[in-house]
């Protein structure tokens, strides 16, 4: 708990530097204060649309649990159709002409 306390209180004493090296001109702590802005706002918004913490190490994984009762197992695939005789042989009076 103090380690989390200790490096929050460094992290904002950096951030305040980065801000002051930014208003005096420095072009370096302005990109790094847009870039390093930019990964918060975007890890956290994923996280927060996606409902799951960064920390949540203990936790399975969604989509492993056993099988739903709408689960219905893969189609048998289809048997082989024999070889038969030809399409033409077999009928009659069906396309043929005179003769």
């Amino acid at each position: 708990m103090i380690v989390t306390r200790l490096v929050i209180a460094v992290g904002v004493l950096v951030f305040g530097l980065l801000c002051w090296m930014a208003v005096e001109g420095v072009t370096f702590a302005a990109v790094l204060i847009i870039t390093v802005g930019a990964l918060v706002v975007l890890v956290g918004g994923g996280n927060w649309i996606g409902g799951r913490s960064s920390m949540g190490r203990g936790r399975q994984p969604s989509g492993t649990g056993p099988p739903s009762s709408t689960y219905a197992p893969p189609a048998e695939p289809a048997q082989p159709v024999p070889p038969s005789a030809s399409p033409a042989e077999g009928r009659t009076g069906e396309g043929e002409g005179p003769g």
